[in-house]
């Protein structure tokens, strides 16, 4: 999975908090703080979620086998499939695993299900951090424009009242994907189709990019 880069987002607030620190009551300074060190959080959070997704589905995972055929490594599991031209490796271009909470993927070990409730953990801390940033945005100057839709709908429909009427998402799943990273609520029964998540990388670079323009107005 490729890296999320929170470097210049985390600059160009290191930047705010000097132009306004002489304006900023105490309650702000204590809140630009917090924002700050929740920026860290994400940064860290986003790193050890991407270590994880390539450790349960590492890029290696076919292995050329013989006669034309590759050797499929899946969890426990190992396919061997013939190429559609011999001459031509198989794939995979965004292997997804999708399961119940309760029960886990069906190729879990042991140990690759203490990797994803890991993963599960840390992909729910992203959020409610997420949109803990987008509150104290809204008591800071020149930041009460930021908003981050993806995040903020995850964190309130997926999240923390999967139950309202506006939701109705409660079966508890999760996914994972090669190229996305985790899905919240990422396997769906019957049709419940609403709010679905476009995955953890383009929600992360979805935020980067809000709240950089944001902070970037307040520098002009």
């Amino acid at each position: 999975m490729d890296s999320i880069d929170y470097s210049e987002l985390k600059e160009l607030f290191v930047k705010y908090k000097y132009k306004f620190s002489n304006q900023f009551s105490l309650l702000e300074k204590d809140l630009s703080d917090e924002l700050f060190n929740k920026l860290v959080d994400l940064d860290d959070i986003s790193q050890e979620i991407i270590e994880i997704v390539d450790e349960l589905l590492p890029k290696n995972r076919i292995v050329p086998g013989k006669n034309g055929t590759d050797i499929v490594n899946i969890g426990p599991f190992s396919l061997t499939l013939k190429r559609a031209d011999p001459n031509v490796p198989i794939q995979l271009d965004n292997s997804t695993v999708g399961y119940s909470r309760t029960k886990g993927s069906a190729f879990s070990t042991k140990e690759s299900r203490k990797k994803e409730r890991r993963l599960e953990r840390l992909s729910f801390e992203f959020y409610r951090t997420a949109d803990r940033i987008s509150h104290i945005t809204e008591k800071l100057p020149g930041l009460k424009s930021f908003k981050c839709n993806k995040t903020r709908i995850i964190r309130n429909h997926l999240l923390e009242h999967p139950e309202s009427k506006d939701s109705g998402i409660t079966y508890d799943s999760f996914a994972y994907s090669i190229s996305e990273g985790p899905y919240i609520k990422g396997s769906r029964v019957g049709e419940h189709t609403h709010f679905m998540d476009d995955g953890f990388r383009i929600n992360s670079l979805d935020f980067i990019s809000n709240l950089t323009k944001t902070i970037q107005k307040t520098l002009v």
